[in-house]
Parts: structure tokens; sequence; C-alpha cells
């Protein structure tokens, strides 16, 4: 017998909505992804795709985070780490003493 059509791939973890479109190769895929993590999707999704792919966002909620991103700790560290490597900068502070600008004198 011939082959029947081929099953559509399992839904990717996190995602919330995952429709094969019937009789194309087009999938649309909804997930909640936090903004720090959306940021560079589309350029990535089309060069992993040559282009055949693009991103549809819209905000959807707000949601809490588990710890103060203000008081030092992992999530601080992740989160500072994270953006000084997207703006080109080494993921660790510098010392205090070589971040501060000199101010002239009070007159």
């Amino acid at each position: 017998p011939p082959p029947g059509p081929i099953p559509p791939p399992p839904p990717p973890a996190g995602s919330q909505a995952y429709e094969p479109r019937a009789g194309s190769n087009l999938v649309s895929l909804a997930a909640h992804l936090s903004a720090a993590e959306s940021l560079g999707l589309a350029e990535e999704l089309a060069t992993r795709t040559g282009n055949r792919a693009f991103v549809d966002s819209a905000f959807s909620h707000w949601q809490m985070m588990e710890a103060d991103p203000l008081i030092e700790g992992p999530l601080r560290d992740e989160i500072v780490a994270t953006l000084r490597v997207r703006k080109g900068l080494p993921p660790q502070l510098p010392p205090l003493e070589q971040s501060r600008t000199p101010q002239p004198p009070c007159q």
C-alpha cells in the first residue's frame, strides 16, 4: 500500500497552540515568551529557515518574576550578563572603581 500522509511533528515544549495547515507545509505555532527571550527571535527564525518563516508577535499578559531582579543574586546576575553580552560588553561588571567617572569639584 502507498504510504499515508506524514504526521506532523509533536508540538514544541511550552507551546500554547500548534496547528499544521492541511495540504501545505505551513504551521502556526503560538507560545508565551518572556520579552527577553523574544529579542532576536525574528532574525534567528529567518536565518534558520532561509527566510521561509516569520514572527508575528503580540503582547499577551504580565507575569510577576519569582525573585527581585534588583537584589544581588543569580537572577540579577543572569539578567545583567545577558544584557551586557547583547550590547557587546564582557558579561562581568567592572569593579566600581573602574566604572566611576571623575567629577569636577563643586564651586
